[in-house]
């Protein structure tokens, strides 16, 4: 019992550890990053608002599990998110240069996010893979798509 008890002291104290670091790089390496884009005059106001939903949920312990949520609703064919996907499609054709400045923000939200929060990423992971609805689909790019209709809708 001591051993679980002291196992589950340190797993807290890591991933404390790791959210207090990822938080500290978010400041520091995503912030600027955010603060350049958003005084961009190319880029239009929902990828604006995009970028800054981004540095929210670099640090959302839940965010994964949202992903999951809307790449089912992707998969459903939902009217809604349809209709967005169109939009969105549109909206990256628009500005080539700012939307590639948005998906290394994007990147650095994923990658800062996945940092402390590897144990939801697992579980989302296989709740993805275990869907049947997914066959043949890349999940990078479901997910990706996912995260930029999540935040719009």
């Amino acid at each position: 019992m001591d051993f679980f008890l002291s196992f589950v002291a340190w797993f807290v104290l890591l991933i404390a550890s790791l959210y207090a670091w990822s938080a500290y790089e978010r400041r520091k390496e995503m912030l600027p990053k955010v603060l350049a884009y958003l005084s961009r005059n190319d880029a239009c106001t929902q990828q604006q608002e995009f970028a800054r939903y981004a540095f929210e949920d670099a640090l959302s312990i839940s965010w994964p599990l949202y992903l999951v949520k809307t790449s089912l609703l992707i998969a459903d064919r939902d009217p809604d998110i349809t209709r967005v996907t169109k939009q969105l499609d549109e909206l990256r054709d628009s500005n080539p240069e700012a939307d590639c400045e948005l998906d290394e923000i994007y990147s650095m939200m994923f990658r800062l996010n996945l940092r402390f929060n590897f144990i939801t990423h697992a579980i989302a992971f296989l709740c993805f893979k275990c869907s049947s609805r997914f066959r043949g689909q890349k999940m990078q790019n479901v997910l990706s798509r996912a995260y930029v209709e999540r935040t719009h809708c």
